[in-house]
C-alpha cells in the first residue's frame, strides 16, 4: 500500500463515511445531483423575490446589479430542468450542482457586505444574521462533501470576518470573528451529518433493492423447481395439468377451439435399454428443444407428460391446424436423423395423438386428454411413426 492509499484510507476512518461501492457510485452521484438541484431551484424562488423587494430600496445604480442577477437566476430555472429521474442526469446538471450553490451562497454575502457598507439601511435587514441563516440552510437542506463544504463556508466566513475587521471596531469585530468561527464549524458539522446520513439512506435503500432482486430471483427458482421439468428443461406434467385448465376456461369464455397433442417417442425403451441412460437423456433433451422451438405462436404450450412422452397444448386450434402442426412436429425429429436400430424406421420417430374440442361448461378438460389418448393408441397399434386424430 503506497503513501496515498494509507493517507486515504486514515481519512475515511477519520470521517466515519460508509463507503459506496464502486459499481454504486455514479448512481449515488446522480441522487446527489438530482436531489441538490431540485432543492437548489426552491431556493431561487426566494432569492428573486428578495431582490424585487429591495429594488426600490436602493439607489437606482445599484439596481442595475438586482435586475442582472435575477436575470442570471432566471436563465437558471430556465436551463436547469430536471429529468424524470436521476439516471437522465448530464453533465450540465453537474455543473450546475457544483457552481450554482456557491453562486447563491456568494449573492447573500455580497448583499450582507452591501448592507454593512449602508448601501441599504441597516433597518430592513439583520446582514449577517442572513448569511448565517443562509449557511445554516444550506448545511441542512443540500447534500454536500466535507472538502466542498469547508471551502464553501471557510470562504464564507472568511469574507465576512476579513469586512468586519475592516468596517466594525475592534471589540465588535473579534466577536463576530468569534461568532462566525462557531458559525462555520457547526455549519460544516451540520453538512457532514446530513451528508453521511444521505449515504447510509442510500445503501440501505441498495440493500433493499437487491433483496428484492435476491427474492425475485429466489421465486424464479422455486418456479422451475415446480413447474419445469429438470432433464429438459420444458415445462412439467404439474404445469400441463395448469395451462390446460387455464386454455380450457378461455376457450370456453371466448367460445373457441382448443386443440391437444399427446406425443409418444416411439421404441424409447428399446432405446434406452441398449445405449443407456444418459443417450437416452440426450436423446430427450434433443427432443423437447426440437419440439419447441417447432411450435411457432407464443401461446402455444409442449410440455413433457411423463417418460418419453410429450403433450403440446394448441389454443385457438382446429383439427386442420393441428394436423399440421402434428406433421411438423413428426418431420422435425426425423430430420434430427437419430439412429435407432431397435426400431421398425431405424432411426427416431414419434406417434401422435390429436384431439380438438370448442369446450362447454358442461365439458373438463379430462375429456380432451382421454381423446387424445385414443388417438395416441391409434397411431401406435396402426405402426407408429405417424400422427391420428379427428
Amino acid at each position: 500500500m503506497n503513501n496515498y492509499e494509507l493517507i486515504k484510507n486514515i481519512g475515511r476512518k477519520f470521517n466515519c463515511v460508509p463507503v459506496v461501492p464502486e459499481d454504486a457510485r455514479k448512481i449515488f452521484s446522480n441522487t446527489i445531483i438530482y436531489s441538490n438541484l431540485h432543492r437548489i431551484r426552491l431556493v431561487t424562488w426566494p432569492l428573486i423575490i428578495t431582490q424585487l423587494l429591495i429594488i426600490p430600496l436602493i439607489p437606482k445604480s445599484m439596481s442595475y446589479y438586482c435586475i442582472i442577477l435575477i436575470g442570471v437566476l432566471l436563465f437558471f430555472l430556465a436551463t436547469s430542468s430536471l429529468p424524470v429521474s436521476p439516471e437522465g442526469i448530464t453533465r450540465r446538471h453537474k455543473f450546475y450542482d457544483n457552481f450554482m450553490f456557491p453562486f447563491i451562497l456568494l449573492i447573500y454575502i455580497i448583499n450582507t457586505v452591501l448592507f454593512m457598507a449602508d448601501f441599504i439601511p441597516v433597518k430592513f435587514l439583520t446582514p449577517v444574521m442572513g448569511i448565517i441563516i443562509a449557511m445554516f440552510c444550506s448545511a441542512t437542506f443540500l447534500y454536500i462533501t466535507l472538502y466542498k463544504s469547508i471551502l464553501i463556508y471557510g470562504v464564507t466566513s472568511l469574507i465576512l470576518i476579513i469586512y468586519g475587521w475592516c468596517l466594525l471596531p475592534n471589540s465588535i469585530a473579534l466577536a463576530n470573528s468569534i461568532n462566525m468561527t462557531f458559525v462555520t464549524v457547526l455549519s460544516i458539522i451540520i453538512s457532514r451529518m446530513i451528508y453521511v446520513m444521505r449515504i447510509q439512506f442510500f445503501l440501505k435503500q441498495r440493500k433493499i433493492e437487491q433483496q428484492k432482486k435476491d427474492l425475485i430471483t429466489a421465486n424464479k427458482m422455486l418456479y422451475n423447481l415446480s413447474y419445469m421439468d429438470a432433464l429438459t428443461n420444458i415445462p412439467n406434467r404439474r404445469y400441463f395439468d395448469k395451462a390446460l385448465n387455464r386454455e380450457w376456461n378461455r376457450a370456453v369464455r371466448d367460445k373457441k377451439e382448443l386443440a391437444l397433442l399427446m406425443i409418444d417417442i416411439d421404441y424409447f425403451k428399446n432405446y434406452n435399454d441398449n445405449f443407456g441412460h444418459l443417450a437416452g437423456d440426450n436423446c430427450l433433451k434433443k427432443i423437447a428443444k426440437t419440439l419447441e422451438n417447432t411450435l411457432k405462436r407464443p401461446g402455444d404450450i409442449v410440455t413433457r407428460y411423463g417418460g418419453e412422452e410429450f403433450a403440446a397444448i394448441l389454443p385457438d386450434t382446429n383439427l386442420i391446424g393441428a394436423r399440421h402442426v402434428a406433421d411438423s412436429l413428426c418431420n422435425a425429429i426425423r430430420n434430427l436423423n437419430i439412429i435407432h436400430p431397435y426400431s421398425s424406421y431405424n432411426q427416431l420417430t414419434l406417434s401422435i395423438g390429436l384431439a380438438c374440442r370448442r369446450p362447454n361448461n358442461g365439458e373438463l378438460p379430462k375429456s380432451l386428454i382421454t381423446a387424445a389418448d385414443d388417438a395416441l393408441y391409434q397411431a401406435k397399434h396402426a405402426g407408429r411413426n405417424r400422427f391420428v386424430g379427428e
